[in-house]
């Protein structure tokens, strides 16, 4: 009980408020996954203070417990920022900016315990612009809220934050379709590199790895850049940044809204044509970005379609899941392997809950005003803790999703207590 009490402290006096204990415990986890920890106590010195995106339980340690995850990073600083534990949020964020490319991009996932992926040895390792936008994210949103004091120290640490952040933009802005003709001008293409799950001769399941530019266009990347941009422009005052996601927000509903499905298309297609595939984060980050631009109707029908077309059970457990009308594995002889005697199941066929997805469900409830729903929701995914973490699947699905406790799930969680503790405050994503 000691390090709950411990967090409790540590929020009970944001703007007015306690945490609760749920809240506290989701906290205590995403601190002791800092780097180093009992797990990983020597890590690569560039690559200390990242936190292990995943604990791994009752299961022996594998090399994925071992992994920080870009996106992780944003929210497990993001997360402390919101309860304005300053010193943990500069710990993981100065990690990743000492992990960040030359070019201003990062790489997909990191070992924590070598230098892989780098400029030399990057086999396997992808770039994606989402990922890149939530870290540029996690600097801006640090910056917003850390009081700018005289402190040499702190100047300093904000310039190179700052400095760290615009690199990012820049290297999203280089991603932009220019060709006035596309469905897709204006908007952020994917990054670099695919992973493909395939079989081989043998008939065993193995990845195959293509290192080459991304020509497709995803709308939740274009969500997460939008609010990088917005916020990175408030930072610095710098019309670029804002003039930028304003023209993401001039594209984003017209090209991809899709009136029928009550939510975003998944994006744009290399071949230009809208890809309709049923993805929640469509529909939940898509109502959290509608409410951001004041678009309330179209919000409340997204937040809608989530719950209608996501909604799943898997036991006792009540959630989202986050794909609907999609294959688990695109390749059916993938599938044949890895789901014996279901080689053509569909999402919305498998019983499954995943935490993180189900939480973005509830941070629009919340910014909607449905306080009881987003109760609902966020006490459903408490029923998926391992130790003082929050599992991100019911169950776990090689290759697509795992079922340890994990920083995006745990970190979602307290981003949700934050929003219900107070509705008022700018947290994440809100503006």
């Amino acid at each position: 009980m000691t390090r709950w009490i411990a967090a409790l402290l540590l929020v009970s006096g944001v703007r007015g408020t306690a945490a609760s204990p749920d809240e506290a415990r989701s906290l205590a986890w995403l601190k002791a996954q800092l780097t180093p920890n009992a797990l990983v106590t020597a890590p690569d010195p560039q690559r200390r203070g990242l936190v292990l995106s995943y604990a791994p339980g009752s299961k022996p340690p594998n090399p994925l417990h071992r992994r920080a995850f870009t996106y992780d990073q944003a929210l497990a600083a993001i997360a402390f920022s919101t309860v304005d534990d300053f010193a943990s949020a500069a710990r993981v964020l100065g990690a990743l900016g000492r992990a960040q490319r030359p070019d201003g991009s990062f790489w997909f996932s990191y070992n924590v315990e070598n230098s892989w992926p780098d400029e030399g040895d990057h086999d396997m390792a992808i770039v994606r612009s989402g990922a890149i936008a939530w870290a540029g994210y996690a600097f801006a949103f640090y910056l917003e809220r850390q009081p700018d004091g005289a402190d040499p120290r702190r100047q300093r640490e904000r310039e190179a934050l700052l400095e760290k952040a615009k690199k990012s933009a820049e290297y999203l802005l280089s991603l932009r379709v220019t060709d006035p003709q596309h469905l897709a001008r204006g908007l952020i293409r994917g990054g670099r590199a695919t992973v493909t799950v395939v079989t081989d001769a043998a008939g065993k399941v193995d990845e195959r790895y293509e290192d080459k530019p991304i020509a497709w266009v995803s709308t939740e990347h274009n969500i997460g850049t939008f609010f990088f941009l917005s916020a990175l422009g408030r930072v610095t005052g710098d019309a670029r940044y804002t003039g930028a996601a304003a023209e993401i927000r001039q594209r984003l509903v017209p090209a991809l809204w899709q009136e029928d499905l009550g939510q975003f298309a998944q994006g744009v297609l290399a071949d230009g044509h809208v890809d309709r595939a049923l993805a929640l984060d469509c529909a939940s980050w898509g109502a959290l970005y509608l409410i951001a631009t004041g678009d309330r109707p179209r919000a409340v029908k997204a937040v809608a379609t989530a719950d209608r077309v996501y909604r799943s059970l898997d036991g006792k457990i009540a959630g989202h899941r986050p794909y609907h009308d999609r294959p688990i594995y695109l390749d059916p002889r993938v599938s044949a392997v890895l789901l014996p005697g279901k080689p053509n199941i569909q999402w919305q066929q498998l019983p499954f809950v995943w935490s993180e997805g189900s939480l973005g469900v509830a941070l629009a409830q919340a910014r909607l005003g449905n306080t009881a729903r987003a109760r609902q929701i966020t006490g459903e995914m408490l029923k998926l803790r391992q130790g003082d973490g929050i599992r991100l699947g019911s169950r776990a699905l090689p290759y697509e999703m795992e079922d340890a406790a994990s920083v995006a799930g745990t970190a979602w969680h307290a981003l949700v207590e934050a929003a219900l503790r107070d509705p008022r405050a700018a947290g994440v994503w809100s503006r």
